[in-house]
């Protein structure tokens, strides 16, 4: 940057100086109008909506100085309209925001529903180290602001959050990115009363330093968060300007460049890099300390909402931020009730104690598909909305045991189950059958790929191609593995809450009996399956994932995942040809050859069938009368209230 002459520096002083004179004069007159209000007790509206005017402008100000752009720096919007670096380039952030609630929609509203679909505790609200979609949705979603947001009805563009302004330029190598001024971070919800917090007690603005922080912690070795790196690990430098203006600069043209820079948040280095006394963390363990940090069972950010409790096993509540930047929600608190039981459930949602529910299969038939005609589900009391997710549901295999290596045994695990049969009995219809890993209704989804069908005697011929063959007598296959005679059996972790899928493994166990196989059920609470899963401490397990719009299949699928800790690539999967697809996907822009790209991947991951692929997920919806606005988005998360709202 150029260096400053003498004359400006004088100028932006005596300017810096006027604004203290202005803002003295300021408080002088609002101190003149409360004594006069008090001496003669006038109460006139005028007089009240002078000094309510006075104060909005102080507030103004004083956020300007805390932010660090008082004065003329090279943010100058209090004094002139904000200079752009690259004023002949289009603002990227085009697409439309979500529309706004009426502008009288009631604004008390507290709004109960279930925490995410399991119900139960997270492991903790630090959104760097977490890789759980019930934290990044429930609540991640509404107390952060990400630098860009997909537009809900054309999920393909973007609109502005966190950031006013990004130009992209070079290729698709740079991108200036200009944050809003004015944000607030939430105040950490601690005990004020006790003087050890005395050190962080100020408030705080974010800057362009917030969200460096996250890149850095995000490519800290040292911190958990294995499941984002390799997103970031194309960046070549990110820089900051000034308090509200950084550019990161990519090493090469990549697809996922877009996606990962819109989906950059801050963090506060001035809360996470610090002990509870306020002593910084040292350098050599900065990211070790982050990941067991002192307020990782508290939530903090800049959104719309602020975390407010969590009473574990009961309770997360979030209420609505005050000093938030945005369109303010008309709903002013977000009860999430950790409840397990989904018939618990209902019932809390048919006493009216939760405004929304999702019928689980056991319900949506008996209270749509067998209920009465006059039934508050079917006369229009509740509304009802069937909704497919960007979900699909697998079960996938632990490569690293022999007895998974071969995809001939994959695929005759996979002619073994009778998914036909599962989504129109055990599931009601809520699902379809798919062949990989991409949106059964995506571009990027291969529609000429025939399933696999239930068929057990292909399953025992490929069985008996791959060497298994019962030797004994015993009625299980076995095989000679490593010098060492190896029966056919394993275990299966299986979600124990969801009682269809409990349902179709148990079917699904019965058919295996039957070629000679033992499988055995392992139903487990979430969280401890989620540990046995990134800990790789299973044989098979029942599993699940949210599909990203654009179907990057980098984090799950590529050969560099499968060695690190706690990735996603958890089942070890490893193919030279897939990685090169992958590899060219990522720096390919032309949608025609991405669709030819994703297609050649589809066809690998079904003929070598490292998952058993088994459906995309339907939910059903219900929300009672006085919920309004209700509206579901394209993308995920597909369940945003931010424009939802209450009668009163």
């Amino acid at each position: 940057m150029k260096q400053e002459s003498t004359s400006t520096m004088i100028i932006k002083s005596i300017m810096g100086i006027a604004m203290v004179i202005f803002l003295g004069i300021l408080i002088l007159q609002i101190n003149n109008l409360e004594k006069n209000l008090i001496l003669v007790k006038v109460e006139s509206e005028s007089t009240k909506l002078q000094l309510n005017k006075l104060n909005n402008t102080l507030n103004k100000i004083n956020k300007v100085i805390k932010s660090g752009s008082f004065g003329v720096s090279s943010n100058q919007q209090v004094l002139s309209e904000r200079k752009w670096l690259h004023p002949e380039v289009k603002n990227f952030l085009m697409g439309d925001p979500p529309k706004p609630a009426p502008e009288d929609a009631p604004s008390k509203g507290v709004f109960d529903k279930v925490y995410s679909f399991q119900g139960v505790d997270p492991k903790g609200f630090n959104f760097v180290i977490e890789n759980g979609a019930d934290v990044s949705e429930e609540i991640q979603e509404y107390l952060t602001m990400y630098l860009g947001r997909r537009s809900p009805n054309d999920p393909a563009v973007f609109y502005g959050d966190l950031a006013e302004r990004i130009e992209i330029t070079d290729d698709y190598k740079e991108y200036t990115i200009y944050i809003k001024e004015g944000v607030k971070w939430h105040r950490p919800l601690l005990d004020w009363s006790n003087p050890r917090y005395q050190w962080i007690k100020d408030e705080y603005f974010v800057t362009a330093h917030d969200v460096k922080y996250t890149y850095d912690l995000i490519m800290n070795s040292q911190v958990q968060a294995s499941h984002s790196r390799n997103y970031y690990k194309d960046i070549e430098s990110v820089k900051v300007l000034d308090n509200h203006t950084l550019v990161i600069r990519w090493k090469k043209k990549t697809y996922q460049s877009v996606s990962t820079t819109m989906g950059l948040y801050p963090t506060p280095k001035w809360l996470y890099a610090y002990n509870e006394d306020g002593e910084p963390f040292p350098e050599e363990t900065a990211g070790l300390k982050f990941n067991e940090h002192w307020y990782n069972s508290k939530a903090i950010g800049c959104g719309a909402y602020q975390f407010v409790k969590w009473d574990k096993g009961v309770l997360i509540q979030l209420r609505r931020n005050d000093d938030y930047i945005g369109a303010m929600p008309p709903i002013k608190q977000i009860n999430y009730h950790l409840i397990r039981d989904k018939n618990q459930q209902l019932l809390n949602f048919q006493s009216g104690l939760l405004d929304i529910h999702n019928l689980p299969v056991a319900q949506y038939r008996d209270k749509i598909l067998d209920g009465p005609a006059n039934s508050p589900y079917k006369n229009g009391t509740y509304k009802v909305e069937p909704v497919t997710r960007m979900v699909y549901r697998y079960i996938g295999w632990n490569l690293e045991l022999p007895m998974f290596k071969d995809k001939k045994v994959r695929q005759a695990l996979t002619h073994a189950m009778d998914r036909k049969n599962v989504i129109k009995k055990q599931l009601n219809g809520l699902g379809t059958l798919i062949t990989g890993n991409f949106y059964r209704h995506s571009t990027a989804y291969d529609e000429s790929i025939e399933p696999w069908e239930f068929d057990l005697s292909k399953s025992k011929k490929l069985l008996d191609e791959a060497g298994w063959i019962d030797t004994d007598g015993d009625g299980i296959l076995d095989k000679i593995i490593n010098g060492v005679k190896t029966d056919f059996k394993f275990g299966i972790l299986t979600y124990g809450y969801r009682e269809e899928i409990k349902s179709w493994v148990s079917i699904y166990k019965e058919n295996l009996y039957k070629l000679g196989i033992q499988m055995e059920m392992q139903p487990t609470e979430w969280s401890v399956m989620l540990k046995r899963m990134e800990d790789r401490e299973f044989d098979s397990y029942t599993g699940g994932w949210g599909l990203d719009f654009d179907g990057d299949p980098y984090q799950i699928w590529h050969s560099s995942q499968a060695d690190l800790s706690k990735s996603s690539n958890r089942i070890g999967f490893r193919n030279k040809e897939a990685d090169v697809i992958i590899d060219k996907l990522r720096e390919t822009f032309e949608p025609e050859e991405r669709v030819k790209l994703q297609r050649a991947f589809h066809k690998i991951v079904h003929e070598e069938q490292p998952y058993l692929f088994m459906y995309n997920e339907k939910l059903v919806v219900v929300t009672h009368p006085r919920l309004k606005n209700v509206s579901f988005q394209k993308a995920r998360p597909h369940v945003q209230t931010m424009n939802w709202y209450l009668e009163e």
